[in-house]
C-alpha cells in the first residue's frame, strides 16, 4: 500500500475512533444512511448517504473514491455538504472493500456506476435533479472527468491530483512508471502495477496503450466543445509521482467551455488534498466548496472573478505564494532558451559543460556509462521523508563524470520567476539498442547544492547500437522563485529508481554538440 494511502486511512481511522469533528458550524441536522445499491449488471455499491434532516430540491454531490480507498475517504467533506444543505454521497468503488463486482479503472462499468447512484438517490432522496456535482482524487478525479460527460445530469467537476491521459502516468516517453507498482495491494488490485512491469519488460505493449487512450478523459475533449459542460475545476501537483501535472494542462488549455478554473500547486500526489478530507483548513478543498456552491446553489464567494480574470494559479514552490493568469497558455510567460555548450579541454577535466544564451558548435561529444554511479537521481526513498517531502540537496560539482553529465549555467544576476513546462532538446547515441536516458533539472544555490525541480526520462527500445536519435525531454511542470546568484543546471544519468528498465544491461550514451542541444525554460515576464 502507498504511503498517501497509509497516512489519510490512518488519519481516517484515529478521526473516527476518537470522534474528531469537522471544524465548520452545522445548519443542518445530517443523517447518514448506509444502502446497497445495485448497479446495471447485478453487483451491489456499498453507499453511504449524507443528508440534511429535511428540505426539498437538495443539491447533490457524488464523492468518487481514490484508487484503493474505501467509502470513509470523503466522510468529513460529505458530513461538512450535507451540514449546509447538500445531499452528499460516498461509496466504495465496484470490487473495492463492501462493494462487488470485478474492479475497473474508469471504464464503462464505474462510469455507469455513477449514474446508477444518482437515479438511486434521486428516486429516494429529495435531490435536485438540475444541481448534480460530482468530485474526486486521483482516480476518483479521473472518473469524475469522464462522468462528467458520461452523465448529461452532472453539472459541476472538481477533480483533484488527477490526470487526463492515462499513458502519461504509466508511459511517458515509452517509460514504465514503477511508482504505481507499490501502490498495489493483492489480487485484482494489482492490475494497473501489473500492466506497467508487462509495458517494462514489453509485453501487450500496444493492448495496454490501447486500454489506457480508453480511459482517459482526453479521449473526450470534444464532447465537452460539443456540450459545453460541465464547468470543471482541476488542481493538481507539481511532485506527484502518479500524476505528473502536464496533461491537465493540456486538457484545460484545449477545453473549450465557458467555465472552468485549474490550480498548480506544490506538494505531492494527494497529500495536501488528504488533510482538506479531515477538513483541516486547505486551499483546494475550499476552492471546491464554493465551486459547488457557485454552481450548484447560485452562491458566489469569488468563483465568478477567477472565471473571468484568474482562472489559472501557480503556486511557488516552497512558498504560500501564487501566480495568477487570465488564460492558460498564457501570453505573460516567455521561454528563454539555454543552449547546452561544451569546452572540450574544460570537459574532460571535469565532466561538465554549460548552459549558455547562443550555441556553440563543436564536434566534440561527451559519453557517459550507465549504472547508479552518478547519484543525481537522488530523492526520499524512506516513508518518513516521502511523508515530509524532504530534500537534502545534491552537490553538482561533486558528480561523478563516469555516470553523469552535468550542464551549468552563469548566476543569476537577479530574481526571476519560472512558471511552465520546461522542454530540453538533444541527440544522443546509444551503444545498445536498449538505454536509459534521464534529464534532471536543478536550482542550484551559491554553495554548489542543487534542489531538484523537475525530471524527465527516456526510454529507447530496439533501436540501432549506434544509431542517433533526437529527444525532447518535456519535464513536469513546475513554478519556482530562481533567486539571485543562483544557477539552473541539467544532469543527464541513467538512472531513476521510479522508471523502469529491464535488467539495466551496460551500455553508453553519447552526447552531440553540433546541432544546437537546448533547454527551454518558461519564465514569467
Amino acid at each position: 500500500m502507498s504511503v498517501r494511502k497509509i497516512f489519510i486511512m490512518s488519519l481516517l481511522c484515529m478521526a473516527v475512533l476518537f470522534q474528531v469533528s469537522p471544524v465548520h458550524a452545522a445548519k443542518y441536522p445530517v443523517k447518514v444512511t448506509q444502502h446497497w445499491v445495485t448497479t446495471h449488471d447485478g453487483f451491489k455499491l456499498d453507499v453511504d448517504v449524507y443528508a440534511p434532516s429535511y428540505g426539498i430540491n437538495l443539491p447533490l454531490v457524488i464523492f468518487s473514491p481514490s484508487w484503493g480507498l474505501p467509502k470513509i475517504e470523503y466522510l468529513f467533506p460529505a458530513r461538512k455538504m450535507a451540514a449546509e444543505g447538500y445531499i452528499a454521497v460516498s461509496y466504495s468503488a465496484r470490487g473495492w472493500f463492501g462493494s462487488t463486482g470485478k474492479i475497473n479503472v474508469g471504464e464503462e462499468n464505474d462510469l455507469r456506476d455513477v449514474s446508477t447512484i444518482i437515479d438511486f438517490v434521486i428516486k429516494n432522496y429529495p435531490a435536485d435533479v438540475n444541481n448534480i456535482g460530482m468530485a474526486g482524487i486521483s482516480m476518483g478525479a479521473c472518473r469524475s472527468l469522464q462522468a462528467g460527460i458520461f452523465d448529461s445530469r452532472i453539472k459541476a467537476v472538481a477533480a483533484m491530483s488527477g490526470t487526463a491521459v492515462m499513458q502519461e502516468a504509466l508511459f511517458s516517453q515509452n517509460t514504465p512508471n514503477m511508482s504505481w507498482t507499490s501502490t498495489q495491494t493483492g489480487g485484482d488490485t494489482n492490475m494497473v502495477g501489473d500492466r506497467v512491469i508487462d509495458l517494462e519488460q514489453g509485453r501487450n505493449v500496444e493492448e495496454i496503450l490501447k486500454w489506457l487512450d480508453d480511459i482517459s478523459a482526453f479521449r473526450l475533449i470534444n464532447d465537452y466543445r460539443i456540450k459545453g459542460r460541465p464547468s470543471v475545476y482541476i488542481s493538481n501537483y507539481y511532485d506527484d509521482a502518479l500524476f505528473a501535472p502536464n496533461s491537465v494542462m493540456d486538457f484545460y488549455s484545449q477545453l473549450d467551455i465557458p467555465d472552468k478554473v485549474m490550480d498548480m500547486n506544490d506538494g505531492m500526489h494527494a497529500f495536501p488534498v488528504g488533510y482538506g478530507c479531515l477538513s483541516l483548513p486547505e486551499v483546494t478543498w475550499t476552492t471546491v466548496y464554493k465551486w459547488f456552491d457557485y454552481y450548484l446553489k447560485g452562491i458566489d464567494a469569488g468563483i465568478s472573478d477567477r472565471l473571468t480574470k484568474t482562472p489559472v494559479s501557480f503556486q511557488l514552490k516552497n512558498e504560500k505564494t501564487r501566480l495568477y493568469f487570465s488564460s492558460w497558455p498564457t501570453e505573460n510567460i516567455t521561454y528563454q532558451n539555454y543552449y547546452l555548450n561544451l569546452d572540450r579541454l574544460k570537459s574532460l577535466t571535469n565532466g561538465r559543460g554549460s548552459l549558455d544564451s547562443s550555441p556553440n558548435f563543436t564536434l566534440f561529444f561527451r559519453e557517459i556509462n550507465s549504472g547508479k554511479g552518478s547519484k543525481a537521481s537522488f530523492g526520499p526513498d524512506d516513508t518518513v521523508s516521502q511523508m515530509l517531502n524532504v530534500d537534502t540537496g545534491l552537490n553538482i560539482f561533486l558528480l561523478d563524470k563516469e555516470y553523469a553529465l552535468t550542464h551549468i549555467s552563469a548566476s543569476a544576476t537577479g530574481e526571476s520567476i519560472i512558471a511552465g513546462i520546461p522542454i530540453l532538446d538533444i541527440s544522443v547515441t546509444p551503444s545498445e539498442k536498449d538505454a536509459q536516458v534521464i534529464a534532471h533539472l536543478y536550482d542550484v544555490n551559491p554553495l554548489g547544492y542543487g534542489e531538484l525541480i523537475s525530471h524527465s526520462a527516456w526510454t529507447l527500445k530496439d533501436v540501432s547500437p549506434g544509431e542517433r536519435k533526437r529527444l525532447s525531454f518535456d519535464f513536469h511542470a513546475i513554478a519556482l522563485r530562481l533567486k539571485k546568484n543562483h544557477r539552473l543546471a541539467v544532469v543527464f544519468d541513467t538512472y531513476e529508481r521510479r522508471c523502469g528498465f529491464p535488467d539495466r544491461p551496460a551500455y553508453k550514451v553519447r552526447f552531440h554538440y553540433d546541432d544546437k542541444p537546448v533547454l527551454r525554460i518558461p519564465f514569467v515576464k
